[in-house]
């Protein structure tokens, strides 16, 4: 029991730290958020639909309905890939004039694994068209709990 207050008091931690960044970012524009995520951690949409409400953005969550029922879940033996379920966030009207802040957010149930530079030089980049463009990945799988593995914003920087 220990262990379940320890892990869900890291997801409320993650989660207020992504709806903070993602509010931040996005001022005074329109918001799209694109989750893939295990089916198992679908819910992580809502709630950070209720997180982004909470900081005063009005949105709803588009999620796919569930084609299994739990105990099929429980009868299904544990993939290592499973496909990813898309759900997204859908936030402020968005005419042809307005601007609109697009994030994409993965949860994997594993270390992701990120292409490094080949030479070790931290200015070298090595671009793997396999990986996706994603702006935050989080990681259920950590022992600890969930974690932040990446958290990029777009944000413009005026001087």
């Amino acid at each position: 029991m220990i262990a379940d207050l320890a892990f869900e008091t890291q997801e409320r931690k993650v989660l207020a730290t992504v709806a903070d960044g993602i509010v931040t970012a996005a001022a005074g524009r329109a918001l799209r958020v694109a989750i893939a995520c295990p089916p198992a951690h679908l819910t992580f949409a809502g709630q950070l639909t209720r997180a982004l409400h909470a900081r005063g953005r009005a949105c709803h969550c588009i999620a796919p309905a569930s084609t299994s029922s739990p105990s099929d879940d429980l009868a299904a033996p544990r993939s290592t890939s499973v496909d990813p379920t898309i759900a997204v966030i859908v936030g402020g009207s968005a005419s042809a004039d307005d601007e609109v802040y697009r994030v994409s957010v993965c949860l994997t149930e594993d270390h992701p694994k990120f292409p490094a530079a080949t030479s070790g030089d931290p200015t070298e980049e090595s671009h793997d068209e396999t990986v996706p463009a994603t702006d935050i990945v989080l990681d259920y799988g950590d022992p600890n709990g969930p974690a932040i593995r990446q958290f990029m914003t777009h944000e413009q920087v005026f001087a």
